[in-house]
């Protein structure tokens, strides 16, 4: 749906972005990562139009696109009602139905509240309300979740998700935040110093980043052997056991070499599961430059 191609963007002699290319496809979420500088709301103004291109192209491909900034941009004296109803005129949507754009953001009970009484979560909201009017089939999300409390942070998740999959829209979304990607996003790119250093599924970038196995053995009994059979996988001294669990540290998926050891040695385990690196940490190495160790 979003084709970026080698998009370059200079201010004065600084290089902001640097052959930067990346596609969003038809029922995707992607987080696009990245520090202060690294060129994020750089390139979501370009995409959107705001900034002019250096170099390389932005193909939208005939589909309508949305974008809610980090500063949401109501006004503060309008309701809520209010606040689409002139964004409306604005776009020429004559036909919106502005109580149903404000329900289907969750906030029916707060139509014609003013925005200055707004938490910030209504705020978020009703920004996302607005440029729903629209009916984008791509859109742009710059630091989403900033702010909002757990109640409104699940609910915009969810909407969200529901929303990309009626009609196989897209989102793109800018963000710090590590923790929000896991239950969110289908693939991650990483922006460091305005080139691309990642673009990989969720799956993808844990499965490179793994730790090791964690085992809950049945009987305590069969501690000592089951350390016994693994020597031969890791160093005996790296493998950790806390009670009945053990822990065999590794880089690569040996979870059936070890449930087939113990199934042959006759050791009963209730739980055997991969244990990765979490997104925040495998985030910063790759920030850094660095293999996670």
């Amino acid at each position: 749906m979003l084709d970026v191609i080698k998009l370059k963007k200079k201010f004065k002699e600084n290089i902001v972005l640097n052959d930067v290319s990346f596609n969003v496809k038809k029922g995707e979420i992607v987080a696009y990562l990245g520090p202060n500088g690294a060129g994020k709301t750089t390139t979501i103004k370009c995409v959107c139009g705001l900034n002019t291109l250096t170099g390389g192209r932005v193909e939208l491909n005939n589909h309508t696109i949305g974008v809610v900034f980090d500063e949401n941009g109501l006004y503060p004296l309008l309701t809520a009602y209010e606040n689409l109803l002139f964004f409306a005129k604005l776009s020429g949507n004559k036909s919106v139905n502005i109580e149903e754009m404000l329900r289907i953001v969750g906030l029916e009970d707060v139509v014609h509240k003013r925005g200055k009484k707004f938490s910030k979560g209504m705020k978020r909201r009703v920004a996302l309300a607005r440029v729903l009017v629209w009916n984008p089939q791509i859109l742009i999300l710059d630091e989403p979740f900033d702010g909002l409390d757990v109640s409104s942070h699940n609910y915009m998740i969810n909407f969200l998700k529901n929303w990309v999959k009626e009609n196989n829209r897209c989102i793109m979304f800018s963000s710090h935040n590590m923790s929000e990607i896991d239950n969110f996003c289908d693939r991650v790119i990483i922006l460091n110093g305005g080139k691309i250093i990642t673009d990989d599924t969720v799956h993808g970038l844990l499965k490179r980043n793994i730790l090791g196995t964690d085992v809950c053995i049945r009987h305590e009994s069969d501690m000592i052997k089951s350390m016994e059979i693994l020597v031969h996988l890791t160093n005996r001294n790296s493998i950790q056991s806390n009670g009945n669990n053990i822990f065999i540290p590794h880089r690569q998926a040996y979870n059936k070499e070890i449930h087939d050891l113990f199934v042959k040695n006759n050791i009963a385990f209730d739980e055997l599961s991969v244990r990765y690196a979490s997104l925040e940490d495998i985030y910063l190495n790759l920030i850094r430059g660095e293999d996670y160790e």
